[in-house]
């Protein structure tokens, strides 16, 4: 049926997702409710901590959403972007004293750089 083909065919079109990829993906939404909700509750010096490491957990949400259009749309140039992305806020989080949250972007831009490059397109 036409179904059935429109179906087999976005199938096709996009990449295959890779578990690296999606634990990425999930493990990164996790540390950002857990990030906001334990500054949240760490009021006043919560809050200023979160203001200060503002930029890297905006680059943070932004690579995260850009992980999950990549995947989605099987398109390997905004995995690329959302591995820079989170090397970026890793760079945001730069004081010294606060190395501790570069260490989760670090990790998160190795993680879906690997899940990219072994990510098999399908040729056309």
């Amino acid at each position: 049926t036409a179904t059935t083909e429109i179906y087999t065919l976005s199938l096709h079109d996009a990449l295959p997702i890779s578990a690296l990829l999606s634990f990425s993906f999930f493990s990164s939404i996790i540390y950002l409710i857990l990030f906001v909700l334990l500054f949240s509750i760490a009021l006043p010096w919560g809050l200023v901590l979160l203001i200060f490491l503002g930029p890297s957990l905006i680059c943070f949400l932004i690579a995260t959403f850009l992980t999950r259009v990549g995947m989605t749309n099987g398109r390997k140039g905004l995995l690329y972007a959302s591995s820079g992305i989170y090397l970026i806020s890793a760079l945001f989080a730069g004081d010294p004293d606060w190395q501790l949250f570069q260490i989760a972007p670090f990790v998160f831009a190795a993680l879906i750089l690997v899940g990219t490059l072994t990510a098999k397109e399908e040729k056309r």
